[in-house]
């Protein structure tokens, strides 16, 4: 079960990347769009901020609530369903530009994919701690290589 659990971490987190890469790659090429929210922030805010704050907060929203609201309170089985209305919710809380938008709603789904997964390999807890560690190392991979 553990080495399932990994492989699947390994797998979201390089798609995640390459998805990442992708939209950077567009962004630097052809639009050139800034993020100004971030720009006044300080190296150190802006790793609290995307490194313990954002993992922490936007699992608990995006994954663990909208999960139970979907699934629970409005009784949707159809997980495929499920996934791509948590991965807009996700990409429409991260609008610092269009494209942006775009590449939070791919990584989103691989996010959402990853949570729902782990659900059902382990337990929702588990899910809930093991997303948050893959969105930590993914925003310090970004912070550290892509910034």
């Amino acid at each position: 079960m553990m080495m399932k659990i990994l492989k699947l971490l390994f797998i979201s987190f390089i798609l995640s990347v390459i998805n990442g890469y992708i939209f950077l790659f567009l962004n630097r090429s052809f639009f050139h769009l800034k993020n100004n929210k971030i720009q006044d922030l300080s190296p150190i805010e802006l790793g609290f901020l995307s490194l313990i704050i954002a993992p922490i907060i936007e699992t608990i929203i995006f994954q663990f609530l909208l999960y139970v609201i979907f699934r629970s309170i409005f009784k949707i089985k159809r997980e495929y369903l499920i996934i791509v209305l948590m991965s807009t919710a996700f990409s429409l809380s991260h609008t610092y530009h269009w494209l942006y938008m775009c590449s939070t709603f791919i990584g989103g789904i691989i996010l959402n994919n990853f949570y729902i997964k782990v659900i059902k390999m382990k337990n929702e807890n588990y899910a809930v701690l093991l997303t948050i560690f893959f969105h930590f190392l993914y925003n310090l991979y970004g912070f550290l290589f892509t910034m």
